[in-house]
């Protein structure tokens, strides 16, 4: 049985009205929108030691389930590691904003760590999939600099 996109996102809580005007300009106008502390303090704590602790006890082997990069602490399936990350697929204005940008036609592709080691981890800006239009959701569970 096929679920409907409206009527699933609907069911996470995804309202015509989950996006401002402000966001959905913003997603138009820069290709993202900005939503500061959507996650309680406490949320975002508890998801940066839950990082630490899965990078810690994956040691070397830390990424390597999905990619693996000079300069960072790279975690994968993060979906299969433990349920504080659901938020980062779950969280209906996440939904709504990435709803937007491809306009009804996507699915989950992944929940993955990145954090960047002091003085490393530098990125181009660069595309993801080159074949599949694709979007991001973002977390910043630490101080973003």
């Amino acid at each position: 049985m096929q679920i409907e996109m409206t009527s699933a996102l609907e069911d996470l809580g995804v309202q015509p009205d989950t996006l401002t005007p402000a966001d959905r300009a913003s997603l138009d106008r820069d290709g993202y929108m900005i939503v500061p502390q959507v996650l309680a303090p406490g949320q975002a704590a508890a998801m940066a030691a839950r990082l630490n602790a899965i990078a810690l006890a994956e040691g070397e082997n830390a990424g390597k389930d999905f990619h693996t990069e000079k300069g960072t602490t790279r975690l994968g399936s993060l979906i299969n590691k433990d349920p504080i990350f659901d938020i980062c697929f779950l969280h209906p204005r996440g939904l709504a904003a990435v709803n937007h940008i491809l306009r009804g036609n996507f699915g989950l592709s992944s929940i993955t760590g990145r954090a960047a080691q002091p003085g490393e981890g530098h990125q181009s800006l660069h595309r993801d999939n080159a074949t599949v239009d694709s979007a991001n959701v973002l977390w910043a569970v630490s101080d973003f600099k």
